[in-house]
């Protein structure tokens, strides 16, 4: 459909755009470990909402949420975007907490080991970097069936052009380039939504949705039982956990502690983000709609557009799943660079070298794993049921005082791998309840039992 030289000929285009962007913009953000991990802590609102907003749109919010609206309808919807959202805006009121508890901080991980120490800070720092992980491969893999939809060649040597090119970007100002790329690429994710739906409504659109309003598989009610056991519970307590689980957040909070706006471009940036799944899964409901037949229910925005417009929005769409994965990519680096930076260095002045070491090195185990081509719900649910065992136990350490270093370690080491196993097996609902609440309540148990025999004694 589209010829190899030419996609390789708009990759290479675009990414030196933007690296003549970190380049022109960012001088000076990469002499500095607080300039290329926190961007000298005085990041601007604006630039913040949006970076955050275009952080958060991964695979998932890409495809699956079109999915979600094709086979499940409005309830389907529901349960993906409201605690996807609600997930930035718990970020935003805990990110208060974390600016003021750790005024000159680079890693939520750090802060647990000043805190409760080195054996659960490891905890913290293998798991945050598998989330990070999970991240570039969900959105990478998303790029992988895109392209294999629109029968490209050299697959493997396309996204590895894409991981190249973000990479020589992230490379020269860290976490500010980020956030001035991530704004660019939120804008025309935002502007592309607008014309979209534009077109979907003036096109008859509106029809459509009210007849594919309840999906393929007909929920009319947004705790029908099914829906709850098979899909809501997993899929929302998952998602609500995600931003609080994720270190490139933490980062973009301790970029601006001297601006203040933390908490209100995080809020700002879920709204942001919102509006992508909610498009997405509005065309999945007009594809049912239409009468639309799909083997993959996650192609379902791809087949109204190729239905209704033709090839032209398809590949337009194409250019907002790079701006995706790149972001992605872009700002998971960041995140486990801040981590190799100052975690494991003693040496300040190594920092940025570090950092950029870590950037360079999950770039390319992301981009190995991608090629895999894995199911985009597996990958989600793989991940995301270790950050949803860190989900409370995390709130509970940066506001309270509540856990000692034995309680997380404990309840964590023997929990979260019960819910992998669950999960693995199928039991995603029980997997979701068991480690979303299980691991905190034993954290508070173990910890204040603790402290009671450390009192008797």
């Amino acid at each position: 459909m589209i010829s190899t030289s030419a996609i390789i000929g708009f990759i290479i285009a675009y990414f030196a755009f933007f690296i003549f962007l970190s380049y022109r913009l960012t001088g000076g953000y990469d002499q500095t470990k607080p300039g290329f991990l926190v961007a000298n802590r005085d990041a601007g609102f604006w630039e913040s909402s949006l970076a955050a907003g275009a952080s958060w749109v991964l695979g998932m919010s890409l495809f699956a949420s079109a999915g979600f609206g094709y086979n499940m309808g409005w309830a389907g919807l529901f349960w993906f975007l409201i605690p996807q959202t609600l997930s930035m805006f718990v970020f935003a009121w805990l990110s208060n907490s974390c600016n003021q508890r750790i005024p000159e901080g680079y890693t939520i991980s750090g802060f647990i080991r000043d805190t409760y120490g080195r054996k659960v800070s490891t905890i913290y720092q293998f798991g945050l970097s598998l989330i990070s992980l999970g991240f570039i491969v969900l959105t990478f893999t998303a790029l992988n069936k895109l392209l294999t939809i629109l029968e490209v060649d050299y697959i493997p040597l396309i996204t590895g052009l894409v991981a190249l090119g973000t990479v020589m970007y992230a490379l020269k100002g860290g976490l500010k380039t980020n956030l001035i790329t991530g704004s660019l690429q939120m804008v025309f994710m935002l502007a592309f939504c607008a014309l979209l739906l534009a077109v979907a409504f003036a096109t008859g659109g509106y029809d459509h949705l009210v007849a594919g309003i309840n999906g393929k598989l007909n929920y009319t009610n947004l705790f029908d039982p099914k829906l709850m056991t098979t899909y809501a519970v997993a899929v929302a307590l998952t998602s609500l956990a995600g931003v609080v689980g994720n270190q490139s957040y933490y980062q973009k909070s301790f970029s601006q502690q001297k601006t203040g706006t933390n908490a209100r471009s995080f809020m700002l940036g879920g709204i942001f983000f919102a509006i992508v799944p909610l498009c997405l899964g509005t065309i999945g409901m007009m594809a049912y709609g239409a009468g639309i037949e799909l083997k993959d229910a996650t192609t379902a925005h791809l087949a109204w557009m190729q239905t209704n417009i033709g090839i032209a929005a398809i590949i337009v769409f194409a250019f907002v799943v790079l701006n995706c994965a790149s972001n992605a990519l872009d700002s998971q680096c960041n995140a486990f660079g801040a981590m190799l930076a100052h975690d494991f260095n003693k040496d300040e002045k190594q920092s940025v070298w570090k950092s950029r070491l870590g950037i360079v090195a999950i770039a390319i185990v992301g981009w190995a794993l991608s090629t895999l081509n894995l199911d985009l719900a597996f990958i989600f649910l793989t991940y995301g049921a270790i950050r949803i065992s860190l989900f409370i136990i995390t709130i509970m350490a940066v506001r309270t005082t509540w856990l000692t270093s034995a309680g997380i370690f404990a309840s964590v080491i023997v929990l979260a791998p019960i819910t992998l196993y669950l999960n693995q097996s199928g039991m995603k609902m029980e997997a979701a309840l068991l480690g979303f609440f299980i691991p905190p309540i034993a954290a508070v148990l173990i910890s204040q039992a603790q402290k009671r025999l450390k009192t008797v004694s």
